[in-house]
């Protein structure tokens, strides 16, 4: 009996060790970022005020070449993804947006460009497909985009979770939440070095952040995107890229 008491007592020292240690990584991935809410009008979109930035995002320099830096936006036509695009453009941003429809990337499209007079592209990909971070690399590469930050928006949940959705669904989500987000900061870390001192924004969820049993899978992606980031602002540090997690 009192061994099994000590074996509790260590395993929820353990387990409080793990959430604070937790935490402060998920802080200091997330410092210098500025956070203020203010809700959209009902357009299924956020506005740009409700969106988090580094506070060391100002309006952008223009380059020796004339051209005005790029911002992608992986999951970017709608949502927080949109929130985020919109908060970049009204920066002086130009954008890539890349989301799975192409009807929402027009209108998002439609709209930034006509509100902030920014030029804006737009690329229909499935970011769960194992060639599509090498695709947006290279048509990054081929239309010179000077590229100063990079967004990882893009993913999945919902009220169903692990246990109560089929394999390949689960299967997707770890993809989508996952791989997109370490194969397109990996895929695209040329252009932000050649553009440095340049900015990794990855969306993660206060989910991450502990077990989560009615949301197991989601909540274990999400703790992946925290600790991933944290450990990339530091591979990064010296090259001049920041890492931030939301």
């Amino acid at each position: 009996m009192h061994y099994t008491c000590v074996v509790k007592r260590a395993f929820i020292l353990f387990f409080l060790l793990f959430i604070t240690i937790t935490g402060f990584a998920y802080t200091d991935a997330c410092k210098n970022t500025t956070q203020i809410a203010a809700p959209a009008k009902d357009t299924g979109l956020l506005s740009p005020d409700v969106v988090g930035l580094p506070d060391s995002i100002g309006v952008p320099q223009i380059d020796q070449g004339g051209r005005r830096p790029y911002a992608l936006i992986a999951g970017g036509s709608k949502g927080i993804g949109y929130g985020i695009a919109e908060a970049l453009a009204r920066r002086g941003y130009n954008l890539v947006l890349v989301a799975r429809h192409m009807d929402t990337l027009v209108a998002a499209k439609a709209r930034l460009e006509a509100a902030y007079h920014v030029h804006v592209e737009i690329l229909a990909k499935d970011l769960a497909f194992e060639t599509s971070a090498t695709e947006i690399a290279q048509w990054c590469t081929e239309k010179d985009i000077p590229l100063k930050m990079l967004c990882n928006v893009a993913g999945m949940g919902g009220s169903k979770d692990y246990l109560k959705l089929p394999l390949d669904t689960l299967q997707y989500m770890v993809r989508l939440n996952v791989e997109s987000c370490m194969a397109l900061s990996y895929t695209l870390l040329p252009l932000p070095e050649q553009n440095a001192p340049s900015y990794i924004l990855n969306v993660a969820s206060m989910a991450g952040l502990a077990p989560i049993p009615a949301k197991n899978l989601y909540s274990a992606t999400k703790s992946a995107i925290v600790f991933f980031s944290y450990s990339l602002r530091y591979q990064l540090k010296k090259k001049h890229v920041s890492v931030s997690c939301h």
